[in-house]
C-alpha cells in the first residue's frame, strides 16, 4: 500500500523565518569573527551588500528545503549549491570589505563550500528518505 506525504503550508512560509534568521546571525558571525563590527551606523557599503548577499542565500535555501519536501533533487542540490556560492561572496565582500576580484585562494575556498554543501544536502536527502520510508512502514504497517 502506497501513502502520499501531506505537508501543511505553512511550513512553506514558517521555514523562510528561520533562515532569514540564519542570514542575520551569519552576518554578524562573519562581522566580529573578523573583528569589523563598529556598530550599525559604521557599516561600510560592501559589508551593506554582503548582509543583502546572505539574505537572497536565505530564498535560495528555501527553494533547496523546499526540494527536499518534495523529492525534487536535482532542484534541491543546485539550489543548495547557489546558496552556497552566494553565502561564500557574501563572506569575501565582508572580508576584503571591497568588491573586487576575489583572490585565487578565496577562488579555491569556494570549492571547499560547495564540497561541503554538498554533502550537507546529501544528508539531508538521506534523511528525509529514511523518514519517508519510516512513514510509509508504519502507514502500511
Amino acid at each position: 500500500m502506497s501513502s502520499t506525504l501531506v505537508v501543511n503550508p505553512l511550513v512553506h512560509g514558517i521555514i523562510l523565518f528561520p533562515l532569514i534568521a540564519i542570514s542575520i546571525i551569519t552576518f554578524f558571525q562573519f562581522m566580529y569573527s573578523m573583528n569589523r563590527w563598529r556598530g550599525l551606523i559604521n557599516i561600510s557599503r560592501p559589508q551593506q551588500i554582503g548582509f543583502l548577499i546572505l539574505t537572497f542565500a536565505s530564498l535560495i535555501r528555501w527553494c533547496s528545503s523546499m526540494a527536499n519536501i518534495f523529492s525534487l533533487v536535482y532542484i534541491q542540490f543546485i539550489s543548495g549549491m547557489f546558496g552556497s556560492v552566494f553565502v561564500w561572496t557574501a563572506f569575501v565582500i565582508i572580508y576584503n570589505d571591497t568588491l573586487t576580484v576575489p583572490s585565487r585562494q578565496q577562488l579555491e575556498a569556494l570549492v571547499f563550500q560547495l564540497v561541503a554543501s554538498g554533502l550537507w544536502e546529501l544528508v539531508a536527502r538521506l534523511v528525509s528518505d529514511a523518514m519517508i520510508i519510516k512513514f510509509n512502514n508504519a502507514h502500511d504497517a
